[in-house]
């Protein structure tokens, strides 16, 4: 319905709504009205006679349409600055990118800073907690697994992650036969942590 609309003051404008109303462009609100009342009183349909019945009909429209145009102040903007093509419903336009350039891609994790922390090759050795350091463990035991599962994702580096590593591990414990939790180790299975959006640890 709403294209339909546009169609027709596009078609209307093609013969200038002010000058089919009989106004000038900086007519008031209720100026345009007051021209649109006498145009429609003097075409309209039913104070025509049989021969002028079809010609009264199409001047009768014509002036509606016209006085659609204007009496909206946001058709009349558009009117006045584009013309015709103004009321033609545009197109959303996607985002272009200059030549050369590429879509951005996102990010893998980085770690908050902070002290470095104690060489630890891996902080999650003889806890229950399922460290994944490779995309099949990933892919099987996380994203193919069919019970609940509570995963962190963490980088080697990440001074904070290597502080929560007990209390994890302790979580682990507490679950163990319920719930499995892992962890992610976001420098070798950096895939896993850029697709869920995993931008800083922890």
């Amino acid at each position: 319905m709403l294209r339909v609309l546009w169609a027709v003051l596009a078609a209307v404008a093609a013969a200038d709504p002010y000058r089919v109303l009989g106004v000038h462009r900086t007519a008031t609100t209720r100026e345009i009205t007051k021209a649109y009342k006498k145009l429609a009183l003097r075409y309209h349909p039913d104070k025509a006679d049989e021969a002028g019945a079809e010609k009264a009909q199409e001047a009768f429209v014509k002036v509606a349409n016209a006085y659609e145009i204007l009496r909206h102040p946001k058709t009349r903007a558009a009117y006045d600055r584009f013309g015709e093509a103004g009321l033609k419903p545009q197109k959303p336009q996607e985002p272009r990118h200059p030549r050369g350039f590429r879509r951005p891609r996102p990010r893998p994790p980085r770690a908050r800073r902070g002290p470095a922390p104690a060489p630890h090759p891996d902080m999650f050795k003889g806890s229950p907690v399922l460290d994944i350091k490779s995309t099949v463990v990933w892919t099987r035991q996380v994203l193919h697994r069919q019970g609940p599962i509570v995963v962190q994702f963490y980088l080697p580096s990440c001074v904070h992650c290597h502080h929560l590593a007990p209390t994890w591990a302790d979580l682990a414990r507490d679950l163990a036969g319920t719930v499995q939790v892992a962890a992610v180790d976001c420098q070798l299975v950096r895939s896993a942590c850029v697709n869920f959006g995993i931008r800083m640890l922890p």
